[in-house]
């Protein structure tokens, strides 16, 4: 009723852009029972009978990631665009001006390590500073500067707090074998060799496993002396 009162009040010619953020959840809805599943037909039917909607899905996953019986329709009427980490200047912005006349100032030191820590992904940027704000609106550590203490005080928080990243995507999106390169590449340092992974795993279903990671953003890889060897692009994601 909603989108058919909107198209009513479009001048001719006028698109309206429907966004929907954490687009996951409809489907995790839908399995927990909260919402029925012709949504999905209903959303198609919104993007294929000419209307003037557009539908933006945005998330940690493509259509092509999710579960087919919901998504099929839409895979050949979409366009994926991928986007990625922040700009260090953009990184720092978020850290320093997230809203006008942002109260909280910051040492150099504690900026450098929120940028690194995080690879400026603004999700963890923006945890990583809620849970800062905490810490120094508590009456014992009250403080309106941070410093590289207060980030390094709040890192396990983040951690804690941060499962739609964590748990979701990096954890539970991830098969049993690219589970088991994580384990080993984290425990390993900051760069480990396929060697570590192909001898759990067998050198196939190693590629296999670290490819996949690549193309998610969670690992990144290069080679050293003709060695494929990788790391976490996100340090925070190995330390969890």
């Amino acid at each position: 009723q909603l989108l058919d009162e909107l198209e009513r009040r479009l001048a001719p010619g006028q698109r309206l852009l429907l966004s929907l953020d954490e687009f996951e959840e409809l489907e995790q809805r839908v399995k927990a029972g909260k919402i029925e599943k012709e949504i999905f037909a209903y959303l198609r039917g919104v993007t294929q009978t000419g209307r003037g909607f557009t539908l933006l899905f945005a998330g940690l996953h493509t259509l092509n990631e999710m579960t087919r019986e919901y998504w099929n329709p839409f895979f050949q009427s979409v366009q994926t665009v991928r986007i990625g980490y922040l700009s260090d200047s953009d990184a720092r912005r978020l850290i320093i001006d997230p809203v006008d006349r942002f109260p909280l100032s910051y040492d150099e030191e504690a900026i450098d390590r929120i940028v690194a820590v995080t690879n400026s992904h603004p999700y963890l940027i923006q945890n990583v500073c809620h849970n800062l704000v905490n810490r120094l609106n508590d009456p014992f550590q009250h403080s309106n500067r941070a410093k590289v203490e207060d980030v390094e005080a709040v890192l396990e928080k983040t951690l804690e707090t941060s499962g739609y990243y964590f748990d979701d995507y990096v954890w539970n999106w991830s098969n049993a074998d690219e589970r088991v390169a994580l384990a080993l590449l984290a425990e390993a340092g900051e760069w480990a060799g396929l060697a570590l992974v192909e001898i759990h795993l067998g050198r196939d279903v190693a590629l296999d496993a670290t490819r996949s990671l690549v193309a998610r953003s969670i690992l990144e890889e290069r080679s050293e002396r003709g060695e494929l060897v990788f790391r976490f692009q996100i340090p925070l994601s190995r330390m969890w």
